[in-house]
C-alpha cells in the first residue's frame, strides 16, 4: 500500500479521481474560487503535469470525467464545466 501525501503531491483538499490510460487524474481544491487537475503515473506514482490557474476557469472543482483524450472537470462554486484535452 502507498499513500500519496497532500504536501508530496501539492493535494489541498482532494476531491476526486478518474482513470486515463495508465495515468491517475486527481482534482483538488487549492483556495476558494480555483483549483488543479494533477495527473500521476499509475505505475509510478510520479507527478506527471499539473493543471491549474485561472485560464482553466476552475471554481471549486468537484468531480472529474476522462473520455479519451477529453477531460471534464464540474465546478461547484460557479456551476460550470471545464474542458481540456489529456
Amino acid at each position: 500500500m502507498r499513500v500519496l501525501s497532500a504536501q508530496q503531491y501539492e493535494f489541498v483538499g482532494p476531491e476526486a479521481l478518474a482513470l486515463s490510460g495508465p495515468d491517475v487524474m486527481v482534482v483538488s481544491f487549492e483556495s476558494a474560487g480555483s483549483g488543479a487537475v494533477t495527473e500521476l503515473d499509475a505505475g509510478t506514482c510520479r507527478c506527471t503535469v499539473v493543471v491549474s490557474g485561472p485560464k482553466y476557469g476552475f471554481d471549486d472543482p468537484d468531480a472529474i470525467v476522462v473520455d479519451g483524450t477529453e477531460v471534464f472537470v464540474a465546478n461547484s462554486g460557479d456551476g460550470s464545466v471545464t474542458e481540456f484535452s489529456a
